[in-house]
């Protein structure tokens, strides 16, 4: 359902056909970032029962773009629209239970909107009931066989998060027989889309030979590519492949760049070594005041 007309704007009821003018005006603004401009539309689409303004304000008011951040109207409005059946909108009722964002937490509520969405195929709904169930929550217990189901319903409609859990939920037995062949399955499936850790997971089970044939160059292939998504085992991978050559040509700049995006990011394994090849001139120009820099971040992260 797209529109449920009960506002009056001007002394007349405004037409379907205004309210998608609406809509369609404040996606123009909000392409060009014109937040507060965009909201502006959709807000009076909102006014005028539409669920899609409802939802749109909704989500404004909870990323505080184009308003100023406000949890409850957040989920004053978004609820607005979750009654309309706007399947987006109940599964961000059922996070907002589940979080306790603009509501008093409660996961059992969280679960009644997010079935109510997941029902209705709404891959994201699906894989958060997962989420819930597999861990238990507030007024939900723990049923790691529910979380199955609804990861797999998630997962086979494409949900990238429900791939990569049912990945681990294979490979650890959790639920089902351990089976390394079908966590591969659905890592690949994942990381094919982009996530980094299903990425990683798959380099992992390559590297090992754990669920398919060892086989290096594949291993190195994923493990660079959840690198550059900021994976920071994967980044020390990376920079351990390049300077042992298994799995690429050696090359330690290669290898220094990488363990210095893992130092970076807070890596002590990646510090050390930064500090070590500075110190040594391996990969980069010797720099003993850079050596001294980064072996007083190790130091520093090693005592925490």
């Amino acid at each position: 359902m797209l529109f449920n007309i009960s506002c009056v704007f001007g002394g007349s009821k405004a037409s379907e056909e205004q309210i998608q003018e609406w809509i369609q005006t404040g996606d123009h603004y909000h392409r060009e970032q014109y937040y507060s401009a965009a909201f502006g539309w959709y807000e009076k689409a909102a006014k005028a029962g539409s669920a899609i303004g409802q939802r749109r304000v909704g989500m404004m008011y909870g990323g505080g773009i184009g308003v100023k951040q406000d949890y409850k109207k957040a989920f004053k409005w978004l609820m607005k629209a979750a009654k309309q059946e706007d399947v987006d909108a109940q599964t961000m009722i059922g996070l907002s239970y589940n979080n306790g964002y603009g509501v008093k937490r409660d996961d059992a509520k969280a679960i009644e909107w997010l079935t109510k969405a997941a029902k209705q195929e709404e891959p994201q709904a699906q894989y958060l009931l997962g989420e819930i169930y597999v861990s238990g929550g507030k007024g939900v217990a723990r049923d790691v066989k529910e979380a199955i189901k609804w990861y797999k319903k998630a997962a086979e409609n494409g949900n990238a998060d429900a791939q990569d859990a049912l990945g681990q939920m294979y490979l650890q037995g959790n639920g089902v027989e351990k089976d390394c062949s079908e966590a591969m399955k659905w890592w690949r499936k994942a990381a094919e889309q982009g996530h980094a850790e299903a990425q990683y997971n798959l380099a992992v089970m390559y590297n090992n030979g754990e669920g398919v044939e060892r086989n290096i160059e594949e291993a190195f292939k994923w493990h660079l590519k959840a690198a550059e998504q900021g994976v920071i085992d994967a980044q020390i991978n990376v920079a351990e492949s390049y300077e042992s050559g298994e799995g690429v040509e050696p090359n330690n700049e290669m290898a220094f760049k990488w363990y210095l995006e893992a130092a970076k990011a807070g890596s002590a394994e990646g510090q050390a070594k930064v500090a070590y090849k500075y110190e040594e001139g391996i990969g980069v120009n010797k720099d003993h005041e850079a050596a001294i820099y980064w072996i007083k971040q190790y130091e520093k992260n090693a005592n925490k």
